[in-house]
């Protein structure tokens, strides 16, 4: 049980800080959803650093990781409401505009979980 209120607690400041990020004022001058991209790519590099600190760390702790990874990682990054961007754009004829930001959207979360990993090499 104390596994999911760790998710939970996590999922909860996640979508907060999600919500936070919307007023960014980011897509105002732009089609492509640029708070989301930069939403996923934050949350890509953070799970990307956790990844490497929590598989590093001899003091596994599985509640905070639940709590950051599962909980605060994946309340936090927008998968579903990528995906309904882009149903969006496809059926309000931008087809252009959808495929630069499903291309950017996962090349920016693989860059950023590369980027995580290579600068926790560093440390």
């Amino acid at each position: 049980m104390l596994k999911f209120l760790a998710v939970g607690t996590g999922g909860f400041l996640g979508s907060m800080l999600r919500y936070a990020m919307t007023f960014l004022p980011l897509s105002a001058r732009s089609d492509l959803p640029l708070n989301t991209l930069l939403i996923n790519f934050i949350g890509s590099f953070f799970l990307g650093l956790l990844s490497v600190v929590t598989f590093r760390s001899q003091g596994n702790d599985v509640y905070l990781k639940l709590f950051l990874t599962v909980g605060l990682c994946g309340g936090f990054t927008t998968f579903s409401t990528f995906a309904l961007e882009n149903v969006n754009l496809i059926f309000a004829g931008k087809h252009l505009i959808a495929l630069t930001y499903i291309l950017c959207s996962v090349m920016s979360c693989l860059i950023g979980i590369s980027a995580a990993k290579m600068l926790t090499d560093l440390i």
